[in-house]
Formats: C-alpha cells, sequence, structure tokens
C-alpha cells in the first residue's frame, strides 16, 4: 500500500511526461496505436497504464518485488522481473519503438551497459527518453553540496546534460531535446521525502512546515530541483 500511494502522488507528473512523449513520437508516426514502448524501471506501472490508454503497446521492467507484483496485476504479461542487460529473449533487438527510463539512470550500477541495451532494442527513429537530475542545472550550482539528489546513496551516477548527450551520441543517437521536468506534489509529501533528498533542508522548513495549515500542506506544488526530461532518436 505504502508502494502505491508512493505511484499515486506522482500521478499529475506521469500524465504531463506522457504528453510530452505523444509530440515526440507523433512528430515520426501519425499514430500512437500498436506502437511497442518499453519502461525501464516502471514501479507500479502507473505511467505505462497512461500509454496503454493512449494506444501503445506497453511493456516494463521492475526489479522491486511488491512494486512488480503491483504492475504485474494491472498490466498482465506485460512485466519482466530481469535487469535490462540481461535480456535475451524476452524482447527483441530492434524491435521497440520507444525506451523509457524515468528516475532509473542514476541508480544503475553501469549506466553505459543500460544504455546500450536500450540503443539494441529500439528501431531505427526509435525514441529514448530520460528523466533525471541534471548536475549542471541552476539549482545544482546554487546549492553545492546541498543539492537534493545528491544525498542518496542509491545515486549512484549523475550526470550533467552534456555528459549524458555525449554517451547519447557514442550509440548513435541524435536529435536531441531536453526540457526541465517541474514536479507537482503535495507540499505534505515533498516535506517528507526530504527525509532522504535532503535532511538539511527538511530541518530549515521545519518551523515553517509545524505551524502551515492542513489545506496548505496538501495543496498540489509545481517544484524544480534541476531534473530534466531527455529525448533523442537512434539514427
Amino acid at each position: 500500500m505504502l508502494l502505491k500511494k508512493y505511484s499515486k502522488s506522482y500521478l499529475k507528473n506521469y500524465e504531463q511526461m506522457a504528453k510530452k512523449l505523444e509530440k515526440v513520437i507523433l512528430q515520426k508516426n501519425k499514430t500512437l496505436k500498436r506502437l511497442k514502448v518499453l519502461d525501464v524501471g516502471c514501479f507500479t506501472g502507473d505511467f505505462l497504464e497512461i500509454l496503454q490508454k493512449k494506444g501503445l503497446d506497453v511493456y516494463g521492467i521492475e526489479l522491486q518485488e511488491e512494486a512488480a507484483k503491483i504492475a504485474g496485476n494491472m498490466l498482465k504479461r506485460k512485466i519482466i522481473t530481469k535487469d535490462v542487460t540481461e535480456l535475451n529473449n524476452e524482447i527483441k533487438e530492434n524491435s521497440l519503438d520507444c525506451v523509457t527510463m524515468l528516475g532509473l539512470i542514476e541508480h544503475v550500477r553501469d549506466p553505459k551497459r543500460t544504455l546500450d541495451k536500450a540503443s539494441r532494442l529500439l528501431k531505427s527513429g526509435g525514441v529514448i527518453m530520460i528523466q533525471t537530475p541534471n548536475t549542471l542545472s541552476l539549482p545544482a550550482i546554487i546549492t553545492g553540496k546541498l543539492w537534493p539528489p545528491y544525498t542518496p546513496v542509491e545515486h549512484i551516477f549523475l550526470f550533467s546534460d552534456k555528459s549524458l548527450k555525449i554517451e547519447l551520441e557514442k550509440l548513435g543517437f541524435e536529435n536531441f531535446r531536453k526540457i526541465r521536468h517541474f514536479k507537482t506534489m503535495p507540499f505534505s509529501y515533498l516535506y517528507q521525502i526530504l527525509g532522504t533528498f535532503g535532511p538539511d533542508w527538511k530541518r530549515f522548513l521545519q518551523p515553517l512546515y509545524s505551524v502551515l495549515p492542513s489545506f496548505l500542506k496538501e495543496a498540489p506544488l509545481p517544484f524544480y530541483i534541476g531534473e530534466y526530461i531527455y529525448f533523442a532518436r537512434k539514427k
């Protein structure tokens, strides 16, 4: 239930990202119907469910057992519980129209190998979508070592927009596009996750949070911490 509550807090963000992805895909395709998309690190499958409703043929990879079970119950026979780099015949190479990685690449132990596998799974002209923190973003530069994405120990690799573009170019991607990613969520939830992403910021906000009325704590709030969404096409 905790995981589902966590994913539901991101629904508005998933809907916004799905609209951005739809625009990029439709630049080269007349329709979304029957186009095949793989979400690597699909969590509880909410983003895939939104894409499925738009007509896409969706598949997901999720290694967290509880999250994969929730996603699998919603998207029958569509969820793979295997590292993307270890896929064999589950998904054929050159078969996908799109690969998405939302909040994933900073967590993997070998991002180059992960990106290489994504490239090999994509058809020529296929789209890769990556949402991740940008170490050259203005919030990162201003806050320095207090930048929230630096805090979690599970953030193994962090990229700048330039370094990520270099890695994708090596794999034959082109037509790059980047968009600042503003998240929308209740202030209460933002305050809660600062315990992981920025304990110093949580302590700083504690006096304010303690006196806020409940309706303000639960008000949806757009915020930007230096995350970007990157799109690129395989040559």
